[in-house]
This record gives C-alpha cells, sequence and structure tokens, in this order.
C-alpha cells in the first residue's frame, strides 16, 4: 500500500495504490509504505524529521525493492498564487553537520494488519516536548464554514462570510461541546493569496476580537485559515497580531514540499506559536513525522485526501476510508474531513459545494 507522488512538488493528497512492488512507477512514495510479505506486514516510516528532507521511497531499476530518495535542496524558489515552488534543486539533498542527530528510520514489522493501526512508534521515537506547560493544548472537533459553503437555513441574516454567520458557528459549536471554530479562506480583505502582508493591515472582513471573545465565553477557540508563506515571511509579527485578535488556532496551508527547508520551517512556526499560546493545523503538507511529540501544540496534520474532494467532485469511496487506518493513520493524527450529512450511492451522487455528499 503506497502513496503515489507525481513529483517532488505534491499536496500528499493521493488515494493509496495496491500493486505489486514490481508494479509500482510513480516519480516517487511518500511515507508511510506498506508492504505485504505473507505472514508478516512491514511499514516503513521515520520520526524525529527536523531540519532534513522527508524520506521517500522509489522502485529500484531491477524492479526488485524500493530504495531511498529525496528531494533536492532548494537552489531556487518563487512565489506562484499560494505556493512557494522549487523551480531549481541542487545536486545535494541538505546543508548539516555530520555530528548531529539523524531521523530515525523505523521497519515496523507485525503479524496483524490490526497492529498497525495500534502503533505509536513514530509518536514515541520523537524528541520529547519542548513546551514546558501544555495545559493551554487542548484537542478536540472543530467547526468548518467552507465545508458546507456558508450555507445556513432558518435565519434572519444573509449567511457568508461575515460577523453574523461566525457567531452562528460559534454558538453552535459551543452548544454541541466542539472546541474550535474554524474561519476558511476568503476573511482577509483583497487579494491575500499574493499579498502577505494584508494580514497585519487588519482590514478584514470580520470583527475577529468580538468573535473570539464571544467564543471564549463558550469554551470555543476562534480559528482562521492562512498561507503557510505569509508567517514565514514575518513570523513574529504574524503571531503577535493573531493572539491580540484572540486567535487560539492557525491553520497553515498549502506547503506541497518535503525538501530541507520546508521541514525546517514546518518546526520554526511551531516553536512561534507556541510563544503566544497558538495551536496550528497543518494542510497541504507530508503526514506527521514526530513533530507533534516535540511541539504538541501542532495539533494535527492533513497529507491525505479527504472527504472534502467530494464537493469539488472527487468520489471517495468507504474504502479508502477503512484503508487510511492502516496506511496514513500509522504515521499519526490526520486532519480527515470525515463526511457529510447526505450519504448517498454512487448513482445518486452529484457535485455539491454547499451540500457536499459521501459515499
Amino acid at each position: 500500500m503506497a502513496h503515489p507522488c507525481g513529483g517532488w512538488r505534491t499536496p500528499f493528497e493521493s488515494e493509496y495504490s495496491f500493486r505489486k512492488i514490481s508494479d509500482l512507477n510513480a516519480h516517487s512514495y511518500s511515507l508511510p509504505f506498506v508492504a505485504d510479505a505473507g505472514a508478516w506486514k512491514i511499514a516503513v516510516l521515520e520520526s524525529d524529521l527536523r531540519d532534513y528532507p522527508a524520506l521517500r521511497l522509489r522502485r529500484q531499476k531491477d524492479g526488485a525493492g524500493m530504495g531511498a530518495v529525496f528531494a533536492p535542496y532548494p537552489k531556487t524558489i518563487v512565489e506562484e498564487s499560494r505556493l512557494e515552488i522549487v523551480k531549481e534543486g541542487e545536486g545535494f539533498i541538505a546543508k548539516t553537520s555530520a555530528g548531529r542527530a539523524f531521523p530515525w528510520r523505523i521497519l515496523q514489522v507485525v503479524k496483524n494488519p490490526y497492529e498497525l493501526v495500534e502503533s505509536d512508534a513514530v509518536y514515541r521515537l520523537a524528541r520529547p516536548s519542548k513546551i514546558a506547560d501544555t495545559s493551554w493544548i487542548v484537542p478536540g472537533t472543530c467547526q468548518w464554514d467552507w465545508w458546507h459553503g456558508w450555507t445556513l437555513e432558518g435565519v434572519d441574516f444573509n449567511a457568508g462570510i461575515n460577523d453574523e454567520t461566525i457567531s452562528y458557528y460559534i454558538d453552535f459549536a459551543g452548544k454541541y461541546g466542539m472546541k474550535y471554530m474554524l474561519v476558511d479562506e476568503g476573511w482577509i480583505k483583497g487579494d491575500a493569496i499574493r499579498d502577505d502582508t494584508l494580514i497585519l493591515k487588519g482590514d478584514y472582513r470580520l470583527d475577529l476580537k468580538t468573535l473570539s471573545a464571544r467564543a471564549k465565553k463558550l469554551g470555543v477557540k476562534l480559528g482562521v485559515w492562512i498561507q503557510t508563506r505569509t508567517p514565514k515571511k514575518a513570523t513574529d509579527e504574524v503571531f503577535s497580531k493573531m493572539s491580540s485578535l484572540g486567535i487560539g488556532l492557525l491553520k497553515l496551508d498549502f506547503v506541497d514540499r518535503d525538501d530541507q527547508l520546508a521541514i525546517a520551517n514546518f518546526e520554526r512556526l511551531a516553536s512561534a506559536a507556541a510563544k503566544y499560546k497558538i495551536v496550528i493545523d497543518y494542510h497541504g503538507c507530508p503526514p506527521p513525522a514526530g513533530l507533534n511529540t516535540t511541539y504538541p501544540n501542532v495539533l494535527n496534520f492533513e497529507g491525505v485526501r479527504g472527504n472534502e474532494n467530494n464537493r469539488g467532485g472527487g468520489k471517495l469511496f468507504p474504502a479508502h476510508q477503512i484503508n487510511l487506518t492502516m496506511t496514513r493513520n500509522v504515521a499519526g493524527p490526520m486532519d480527515f474531513t470525515p463526511g457529510g450529512m447526505d450519504n448517498v450511492l454512487e448513482s445518486d451522487y452529484a457535485r455539491s459545494n454547499n451540500q457536499p455528499r459521501v459515499l
């Protein structure tokens, strides 16, 4: 069971392939990689990944097995829309010192597949937490405005990215014991996709300070979505600004890389966020490799093909969800869109932005 990547740039959101090793022909395969060796099942994982490119696998030229490959160290990086894209790589994979500790490479060998589900090897092999007081780090479910396109019924206001709608969601989250309310893309006025400075200018579609105060009274933390590139450029300024507005969660999106610089930035931002008691949900990222042990304020990682793809026309069947327990989930937590309230057969499926369907 292998996760195919079409190149070094990838959102890490493919469906897992079930093939013989001799038939694996993708550019590379990100971890976890799970092989069925008859009486034994073998999972390839890594942990304590820091300031080093993530391990991927590629079929050997003779087809006899898999070999390790790593993204080249970036030489030329350009901004295109939401992403920082590596246009040219160096002829090496990392700048580092020989005396450092390198990531753990894990071969987990089990007899029964369910033993992979129970695995916490990645979590245990990472460096201990660098955050002394973790009492402010609270896991929990999250209300999410984007999932159904801000569609509300029976309300006396126009639903959308506005204070009335987000207040409604906050109240809903509080009523049902949800710990977070996430505002996705669109809350900053202007072209925040291309202008990373807009977040600091304070011209928003929402009164974040008032909304976060409302959420706090109900035991809910307010979160917002931004590009990972945005706080990378002005890290302390962005986290300080968000903290002053009462934001307790940042969803950092669109990395689509696992080279050394990208991996190092995940840790750097986690450390900076901890200073302001902000938790992070990484999206457009590789699966976890121990960062959430060292910085437990990183509550979750995407690195998975979730049911939000059903909203846009991509069909995900139940087998995919089941397979994830013995593939992606072996690496650790995943921010997986579990589904919608409209469950249909394939014959009744239709794309819907405001009433997403699940097969």
